[in-house]
């Protein structure tokens, strides 16, 4: 494996290992609490939308297929009461980018591929790393979400 890949997949699934142990214990009601309705996100809402996220910036990429149907899923409007349900939704989508990011050579992390629209093309290599940096930024978000909700910040506890 290129090992630049290898660290591409690794950092993502260490964050994988953080949101899972983020969500260890979680019941339904923490699972969908926001702490500021139409202003944040609940923790399903967040990881739901780095199962979307990772989709289409990386699985789409990698494979060249462009997004298909109508108007966008909104991720951060979903709802959901089981935490393993959505783990394992993660984990599938880390399977997926695993595989097919495990055969990625250097000339694929330097192809150009297009933004849409009249956005600059970015390398394979740029859309992988934003999406690690996406990543990161969102389990930022989890972590806080969580400390609010413990704290009892906006839940008139």
């Amino acid at each position: 494996m290129n090992p630049e890949v290898k660290v591409y997949i690794e950092s993502m699934d260490g964050m994988r290992r953080s949101i899972r142990r983020a969500l260890e214990g979680v019941d339904a009601k923490e699972l969908n609490w926001n702490p500021l309705p139409g202003e944040a996100n609940s923790l399903y809402a967040i990881v739901s939308h780095l199962c979307t996220s990772e989709t289409g910036m990386l699985h789409q990429r990698i494979t060249g297929q462009a997004t298909t149907g109508g108007e966008p899923h909104n991720a951060f409007e979903d709802r959901g009461d089981d935490p393993v349900e959505l783990l394992g939704r993660m984990d599938e989508v880390g399977n997926t980018t695993r595989r097919l990011m495990e055969g990625l050579t250097a000339e694929d992390l330097d192809r150009s591929i297009g933004s849409g629209g009249n956005r600059p093309s970015r390398t394979l290599r740029e859309w992988i790393s934003m999406y690690v940096r996406h990543q990161s930024l969102h389990l930022g978000h989890i972590e806080i979400t969580k400390q609010f909700y413990e704290k009892g910040v906006g839940t008139g506890r």
